[in-house]
């Protein structure tokens, strides 16, 4: 799962959310919106990575006040993009961006969203209507980390332009524009992007490897689900997070489903800094493991590894065997609520710690959190009504659109750009 590539948006999964999201009771979570004071400012460490990398800016052209000045579509570049962006960041809400349509303010000149190389990516607002940062500024880091392997040529986030083909040290400015964008990041692909003609689209297209998530260490580490290297997936109001039990004083969890495809699935990130020979485990034991038949994908040094566990029957750590690991990302743990088996009554299916070992040696126990303290959840990604298919062969944005639409009721407020 964690190597599934750019090849379809799953129909089912989009039906599921629209028969099942948009009637979802509520539920209460520990996780909140996050908004930082001022406008979006990336660190210094983003902006160092941003200056070394270069993507030439082109425009749109001069408006002919006809469809000559438009491509019709998004490029597939553009497409592509789209897709992997919604399979991965579960915060954004829906992508649009094409209008065929001159610069608002400037009616000589096409707007880039006309070229089809123009993405808004939505973001659900903080209850202030202030830009939700815990939930965007990720998305715009890694953006920025890749500009030049994807062909990111500017970014307006937050009251923020970045410019790729901006001297170093003045890539980042403020942004006057009338609208702020708070509720959206508008990215543009440059034109070899958007023909898909940069190392990015020609690459396997893994999983992003978040800047939250650290490298672990050559002896391995306990990820627990409350850490950044955790990513919780698919529709954000079927995720339950509970305090006062399991590893680190706290348990996330959602009911198993009897479906084909998977609804909501977790992620713990594995990005081991030395290639080796490591044990991997999970923790259960609290009153939410309970699913007989919890279905789980170990992605290691380009294999994949399948297992079924009885979360009822764990109590503490239970190993899942060794296995071997290369360095860096494209690696990890996965967790489904979905079974082709009968699912019975509250079968929930829990996601707490995982424990890597590096195999011979110690067991890694650093000292969980005390109990009461707040979990951290800024480097999870809590879905909302989003798209959790696999990538690929565009659905229509008008589909997209009307999906996401019947179930959040989406204000599209464009545009500026």
């Amino acid at each position: 799962m964690l190597r599934t590539h750019v090849n379809a948006i799953s129909i089912a999964v989009l039906s599921w959310i629209l028969v099942v999201a948009c009637n979802a009771p509520e539920v209460g979570s520990d996780v909140h919106s996050l908004a930082t004071e001022g406008r979006w400012r990336a660190p210094a460490h983003i902006l160092a990575e941003g200056d070394t990398q270069t993507v030439t800016y082109t425009g749109a052209g001069p408006w002919f006040e006809d469809e000559r000045s438009c491509q019709g579509s998004f490029t597939e570049g553009g497409a592509i993009l789209r897709d992997y962006l919604l399979a991965y960041f579960p915060q954004i809400d829906v992508i649009g961006g094409y209008s065929c349509r001159p610069i608002v303010g400037n009616p000589s000149q096409t707007s880039v969203h006309a070229t089809g190389r123009a993405l808004d990516l939505m973001i659900r607002t903080t209850a202030d209507d202030d830009a939700d940062n815990d939930l965007g500024d990720p998305i715009a880091h890694w953006l920025i980390q890749n500009s030049e392997l994807i062909g990111i040529q500017f970014i307006i986030w937050d009251r923020t332009t970045w410019g790729a083909e901006r001297q170093a040290g003045d890539k980042e400015r403020e942004y006057g524009g009338a609208n702020p964008h708070l509720d959206h990041l508008h990215i543009e692909l440059s034109t070899e992007a958007g023909a898909m003609q940069t190392a990015w689209f020609a690459s396997d297209l893994e999983p992003p490897i978040l800047d939250s998530c650290p490298p672990m260490p050559s002896e391995g580490s306990i990820i627990d689900d409350s850490d950044a290297c955790t990513q919780l997936l698919g529709p954000g109001q079927f995720w339950r997070i509970e305090s006062g039990q399991g590893y680190g004083d706290t348990v996330t969890w959602t009911n198993a489903i009897e479906r084909d495809e998977q609804g909501n699935w977790a992620r713990w990130q594995i990005v081991p800094s030395a290639a080796g020979t490591y044990e991997v485990e999970v923790f259960g034991g609290s009153e939410f493991s309970v699913h007989k038949d919890a279905r789980y994908e170990l992605v290691h040094d380009g294999q994949s590894s399948e297992f079924s566990v009885d979360q009822s029957a764990v109590d503490g750590w239970h190993s899942l065997g060794t296995f071997e690991f290369a360095v860096g990302g494209g690696q990890g743990l996965e967790v489904f609520d979905n079974s082709e088996f009968t699912v019975a009554d509250d079968q929930h299916v829990a996601v707490d710690a995982i424990r890597v070992s590096a195999a011979g040696g110690p067991k890694p126990e650093p000292e969980p959190p005390n109990p009461g303290e707040e979990p951290n959840k800024t480097g999870g990604l809590i879905g909302g009504c989003a798209s959790n298919g696999q990538q690929g062969g565009p659905l229509s944005n008008a589909l997209l659109l009307s999906v996401f639409g019947l179930c959040w009721g989406i204000r599209r407020r464009y545009r500026q750009t």
